[in-house]
């Protein structure tokens, strides 16, 4: 069965290049530029794996994580950061959190791990 991913950052280029990076047998990548266009994304699919940066207009990474816990909570949820201060993601439960300037590899890997 196929594995449905969603990457969310305002940034199109970190966006298309992670979507190309993480091209993965047995999965399909949608992107949202911001956690609204996410939410909406929501409304029409369900993900089993959402990868998003923190630092967002109109709907930050921090308010997609909560929605998700809320309404999705079989959802996995990987949070990129340019700020090291990820504390409130790891009250909500969630342990899969990377610094920018990220490290692809590990990124690749814990994905795996997560979809296998």
């Amino acid at each position: 069965m196929e594995k449905k991913l969603l990457i969310v950052d305002d940034n199109e280029y970190i966006r298309n290049f992670l979507k190309d990076f993480l091209n993965l047998p047995g999965c399909s990548i949608d992107t949202a530029k911001n956690g609204r266009e996410a939410v909406e994304m929501f409304s029409r699919q369900n993900y089993f794996l959402v990868i998003t940066d923190v630092d967002m207009p109109e709907m930050d990474g921090n308010a997609l994580s909560q929605y998700i816990k809320l309404h999705h909570p079989y959802t996995n949820i990987i949070v990129m950061s340019g700020d090291n201060n990820l504390d409130s993601f790891s009250k909500m439960g969630i342990i899969n959190y990377f610094s920018k300037p990220l490290n692809l590899t590990k990124i690749r890997n814990k994905i795996l791990e997560i979809i296998s």
